[in-house]
């Protein structure tokens, strides 16, 4: 009887554990779905190149560097991490208007940490998924929890995530234009 009592915590318990496992990437896979854009571009299936390398890492985001998204020889933006010690934000040149781009540790939805954007997030007028950017996950004590990457400008539905545990790649929802 005590064996039978004993099975049936462990297995409530494992299903405790599952369910909030589930409920916690649930969270997380849906404020990956929805995450607003630092840039919108024309057109996917562009290049990036780092024009200048990205470097120098200060609170989990670059402070140098310059990246470029190009398509057919023609620069559609351009993000230029050289960023002063007070300055929060990358400059983003996107036909000839410059506009600033809030980079830094921000709360996530539902009090669950933190988030670094750390490669700015690309939707394009053609397509309904974003299709480039870095982002990265903190719990409330500022441990890094997971790393997605929403890939290299291609228009499809994927996205990487990486955690202690590894790297899966999974599907975003569509979001909505």
């Amino acid at each position: 009887m005590k064996k039978a009592l004993l099975s049936i915590a462990v297995i409530t318990s494992l299903g405790m554990v599952a369910c909030n496992k589930e409920n916690i990437e649930s969270t997380i896979f849906d404020e990956i779905s929805s995450e607003e854009e630092s840039l919108t571009l024309p057109e996917s299936d562009f290049t990036i190149t780092e024009t200048e390398p990205l470097g120098d890492v200060v609170d989990d985001r670059y402070t140098s560097g310059i990246l470029e998204y190009a398509k057919n020889g023609e620069v559609l933006a351009v993000v230029d991490y050289n960023l002063q010690e007070d300055e929060e934000v990358s400059i983003i040149k996107e036909e000839g208007d410059t506009s600033k781009c809030d980079m830094k540790k921000k709360p996530r939805k539902k009090g669950k940490g933190k988030k670094v954007v750390v490669e700015p997030i690309v939707k394009t007028e053609d397509c309904d998924y974003i299709v480039s950017g870095v982002v990265k996950f903190f719990d409330k004590e500022g441990n890094w929890k997971a790393t997605v990457d929403f890939g290299d400008g291609s228009c499809d539905d994927l996205a990487t995530k990486t955690t202690a545990e590894g790297t899966e790649e999974f599907i975003l929802k569509k979001h909505p234009k």
